[in-house]
């Protein structure tokens, strides 16, 4: 009997292990298939409170911009094109988060639109809970270190724009295996207007 419970301890502790490993490459991700809800994670807003996915997410439908941080010129990019359609989105009822492992006090340092909702995912956990986070390079580990006051060296995301339901729930998503490549902000907004629930 102890023999069989210590086997399951191993079992499961070793499933954890391995679940917990993160891949070397984004072409290796598995992000969160489309139907699945977002597990609640703790992130820190703009605002200066840290807030339950649970509870951003069930406030309306949500555009959710998971980028790899205020350092990357594409990244910025990306969030300029997001403010030509800004307007657009949240006339269509959506609510707009930006989320990188940046942390707060870099997030705040930057100039981002008042109505996005801007966030810190500063121990990673949001970027793992949805599949997209991977092994930095090396060459990255200093960069992402001063950008997120030591937290974090060696986890990045994979550029991904997810739309979500009220119940924070995936409907659609875009990750790229590519951080150079994006969604453009045209298709993107086509595609908000396609996935709107009537609430």
């Amino acid at each position: 009997m102890k023999k069989l419970i210590l086997s399951l301890i191993l079992t499961i502790t070793t499933s954890f292990v391995i679940s917990q490993t993160l891949p070397d490459s984004p072409k290796k991700l598995k992000s969160l298939p489309l139907g699945t809800k977002v597990p609640d994670t703790e992130i820190a807003l703009f605002s200066g409170k840290n807030m339950s996915t649970d509870k951003l997410f069930d406030i309306k439908q949500t555009i959710l911009v998971v980028y790899r941080g205020g350092w990357c010129p594409f990244c910025n990019r990306q969030l300029s094109g997001l403010a030509k359609i800004k307007d657009d989105l949240l006339s269509l009822g959506y609510q707009l988060v930006v989320v990188s492992p940046d942390s707060r006090s870099t997030v705040e340092s930057k100039r981002y639109s008042q109505n996005y909702i801007v966030a810190s995912d500063y121990n990673t956990q949001l970027i793992k809970n949805l599949g997209v986070a991977y092994q930095a390079p090396k060459k990255l580990s200093k960069t992402l270190k001063k950008y997120s006051n030591g937290r974090n060296s060696s986890v990045i995301p994979a550029p991904s724009v997810f739309i979500l339901n009220n119940d924070g729930e995936i409907l659609f998503k875009f990750v790229s295996t590519n951080f150079k490549k994006r969604i453009s902000s045209e298709l993107l907004l086509s595609i908000a207007e396609d996935y709107k629930e009537e609430n």
